[in-house]
């Protein structure tokens, strides 16, 4: 899962893509598209083998380009891995919308599961390597940093969306539950968006199984 349900940015900047803006129109769409290219290769590495194992010369294989190609854009695989990050917090505005629209906080608890998860999970397999830049441990501080923020903002948007549900619920008790329904995602995000389609259905329906039984004494079905 990932963050922020209001306009304001809840995670530290981080460095964006190079700035290719100060080329022509034909070079800069030129180099766009390059930087695109390996961003994506990134992604596929960083899913198959996790960032500590990645190396540049990895992404330059799968990219299909030279390592001097790569280090016109990016210096080393950190900067890669942050502008990879940048590219996910582009789309979370749109992710967070959804799953944490208080209108949903009424629904059946399996719906109500369903609503806040499948966003998050649908965001995943459109980025494979979100996962391992989420649970890895050798990067940079300040991407370790932003990781962290978009838990916690992740956390506080979860329990709001709770206490709208049950708004005479002890304020303590919803926010663990929406701290261990979020670390209950992360321990089965891999089975849920790696692996064959039925590996991916079987997983994802194996996670709401374990949310429901935990949240339901909590919240209700």
């Amino acid at each position: 899962m990932n963050k922020r349900s209001s306009g304001q940015s809840a995670h530290p900047p981080i460095r964006r893509q190079p700035d290719t803006s100060t080329a022509n129109p034909r070079r800069q769409a030129r180099g766009q598209r390059r930087i695109d290219q390996l961003l994506d290769a990134a992604d596929t590495v960083f899913a198959e083998i996790g960032y500590e194992r990645a190396t540049t010369n990895a992404i330059c294989a799968q990219a299909e380009v030279s390592p001097g190609t790569l280090y016109q854009f990016f210096p080393n695989k950190q900067a890669i891995a942050e502008a990879l990050a940048a590219r996910y917090l582009e789309r979370l505005p749109e992710t967070h919308r959804v799953a944490f629209d208080v209108a949903s906080a009424h629904a059946p608890l399996a719906e109500l599961i369903s609503h806040v998860v499948d966003p998050f999970i649908a965001l995943h397999r459109q980025g494979p390597g979100l996962e391992a830049l989420w649970t890895g441990s050798v990067i940079s501080d300040e991407l370790i940093a932003c990781v962290e923020g978009l838990k916690q903002h992740i956390e506080k948007s979860l329990a709001a969306l709770f206490r709208a549900r049950c708004p005479r619920a002890n304020r303590a008790e919803i926010n663990r539950a929406a701290a261990t329904s979020v670390q209950i995602v992360n321990a089965f995000l891999h089975i849920a968006v790696t692996g064959a389609p039925k590996q991916q259905r079987d997983g994802t329906k194996e996670l709401k199984t374990v949310l429901f039984r935990y949240l339901e004494p909590i919240l209700g079905e």
